[in-house]
C-alpha cells in the first residue's frame, strides 16, 4: 500500500514539473518572437509621377513607387536637365519640398510650370534654364541661396529676390523679366539681364557688382528713342564703368533706339 501511494504520488509530481516545464518553455519562446518591424512609409503618392521616374533614372531613389523618408534624407544634388538635343519631359517637380538636405537643383531643358522652392532652405544653386512654360518661381526664405539661373524663361515677367540675401551670382538672359528688385542682394557680383522687359535696374545698393548686361532691354520712352537708365552707387565712374559691364551704350528694340544713361542715387 505503501509502495502503490509512493509511486502515485512520484509519478503526479513527475507529470506536474514536465507540465510547469512545457509551460515555461512555451512562454519563453512566444516572448522571444521578435515583434514585426513597421514598414517605412510611402512618399511615393507626394510626387509628381514624371519627377519621381526621373530620380530612378538618376539613381537618386530605388523606386520610383516606393519611396522613403530615409533614402532622400540625405541628397545634396539633384540633376534631372535635359538638354538642347534632348528636350526634358517634366511639367512639375512636385515633391522637391521633401529634400531637406537639397544645395543644388538643376532642371533646365523640361517644361516645367512652376517651382516653389520655399521648403528647401539649404539650397546654394538652381539652374532652371530653357523652361519656356516656366511662370512662377518661389525662392522666399533661401537665404543661403548664391547662384541663380533662370534664363530662355520667355514666361517669367517677375521674381521675388528679398530673402536671397547670400546671391552673388543672377542670370536669366532671353527672359520675360519686366521688373527686378536686387536691393536686398548686397553680394551681387554677376548678373545677366541680357534681353528681357526692363526699363530700368537699380544696383545702387549693389556694389560688388563686375558683371552687368543688360543690352537688348527695351528702358522707357515712346516708340523710337528710349532711355535704359542703370542706377549707380556714390563713387560710381559713369565715364569709366567695370569691363564686365555692358559695352553698348545705344542698341535697338523693336522700332526704338535704346541710349543707356548711369545715374547716381
Amino acid at each position: 500500500m505503501f509502495t502503490n501511494t509512493h509511486t502515485l504520488r512520484n509519478m503526479f509530481f513527475a507529470t506536474a514539473a514536465a507540465l510547469l516545464i512545457a509551460s515555461v518553455s512555451t512562454g519563453c519562446k512566444k516572448d522571444d518572437k521578435e515583434p514585426d518591424t513597421p514598414k517605412a512609409e510611402n512618399l511615393s503618392p507626394k510626387f509628381d509621377a514624371g519627377f519621381a521616374a526621373a530620380l530612378q533614372a538618376e539613381k537618386i531613389v530605388k523606386d520610383a513607387k516606393y519611396i522613403t523618408a530615409d533614402e532622400i534624407a540625405s541628397v545634396k544634388l539633384i540633376d534631372v536637365s535635359g538638354s538642347k538635343s534632348v528636350q526634358g519631359e517634366l511639367t512639375s517637380l512636385k515633391g522637391i519640398e521633401l529634400f531637406k538636405s537639397l544645395t543644388t537643383l538643376k532642371c533646365s531643358y523640361n517644361k516645367i510650370q512652376k517651382l516653389d522652392l520655399t521648403s528647401n532652405t539649404d539650397l546654394v544653386e538652381l539652374d532652371c534654364e530653357f523652361n519656356e512654360k516656366l511662370n512662377e518661381i518661389k525662392v522666399s526664405g533661401l537665404t543661403k541661396l548664391e547662384s541663380l539661373s533662370f534664363g530662355h524663361c520667355s514666361h517669367l515677367n517677375q521674381i521675388d529676390l528679398s530673402s536671397c540675401v547670400a546671391l552673388k551670382r543672377l542670370s536669366f538672359p532671353d527672359s520675360g523679366l519686366d521688373k527686378l528688385d536686387v536691393s536686398m542682394c548686397p553680394n551681387l557680383y554677376y548678373i545677366d539681364a541680357y534681353n528681357n522687359y526692363l526699363e530700368y535696374i537699380d544696383i545702387s545698393k549693389n556694389t560688388k557688382v563686375t558683371t552687368l548686361e543688360v543690352s537688348g532691354n527695351p528702358g522707357s520712352g515712346d516708340e523710337h528713342d528710349r532711355i535704359f537708365t542703370i542706377y549707380v552707387w556714390s563713387g560710381f565712374d559713369a565715364n569709366f564703368p567695370p569691363a564686365g559691364f555692358t559695352q553698348e551704350r545705344m542698341w535697338s528694340h523693336q522700332t526704338a533706339d535704346v541710349q543707356l544713361v548711369y545715374k547716381v542715387k
